[in-house]
């Protein structure tokens, strides 16, 4: 920067917790230690919507507060952390209409800050193909049974993932079948999760939260 002994620093792909443990190990550093002390002040930027003026503006008005709270000292920025919101297609391919309903439910009920789920149900895999309703560029999770009027789930499968842009798509592959040639079959040929039936509709929604959480790295 244009004053004396200050840096502003971008750590891409980084947050709040990434750059602490940066700046500690910096502050830390002994033979930084002999000739400075630091103080610093963190901004996350969450969107795409962030001015990088005012970033900068609100960074400078952060580290005169910590420079007058001591070397060592780190504070922090709020302002531009919220998330752009994330819209998520949702695809259930089940031809039982009780367990689409309910799946259907405990997906609209999970409560999940910054994704937006748009949820689809198909009782087959060749309504699903001829819907034009995956070929869109947003994620995509798909939770279908493998045996399916028509186009089964395999069949289905096997579609999306020879679709250039295929790695969008994270496929649940509910069954009955629990054979080891049968599980090993399905995640050579794309399948993420493999849910054998009957399943814990709790541990389906960790499951599933723990998907929306790839969708931010």
């Amino acid at each position: 920067m244009e004053a004396p002994f200050q840096w502003c620093l971008i750590l891409s792909q980084s947050g709040e917790e990434e750059a602490c443990a940066f700046l500690n190990r910096l502050f830390s550093n002994e033979s930084f230690r002999e000739d400075f002390s630091f103080s610093a002040s963190v901004v996350e930027i969450g969107n795409s919507y962030a001015e990088f003026e005012k970033v900068v503006e609100k960074g400078r008005t952060s580290l005169d507060v910590a420079l007058q709270s001591g070397a060592g000292h780190i504070e922090y920025v709020k302002d531009f952390k919220k998330k752009n919101l994330v819209h998520i297609k949702v695809s259930i391919l089940e031809e039982n209409d009780i367990l689409r309903n309910v799946i259907q439910t405990s997906l609209e009920d999970l409560k999940i800050d910054g994704f937006q789920l748009e949820i689809r149900t198909f009782q087959d895999g060749y309504d699903f193909l001829n819907s034009n309703w995956y070929l869109s560029s947003h994620p995509h999770v798909m939770i279908m049974n493998d045996i399916l009027p028509r186009k089964n789930g395999l069949e289905v499968l096997h579609t999306v993932r020879h679709l250039p842009n295929n790695k969008k798509f994270i496929v649940f592959m509910m069954t009955q079948r629990n054979s080891e040639e049968d599980m090993v079959y399905a995640y050579e040929s794309g399948v993420d999760q493999y849910l054998v039936k009957p399943f814990s509709l709790r541990l389906f929604e960790a499951q599933i939260k723990r998907v929306f959480e790839r969708f931010w790295s």
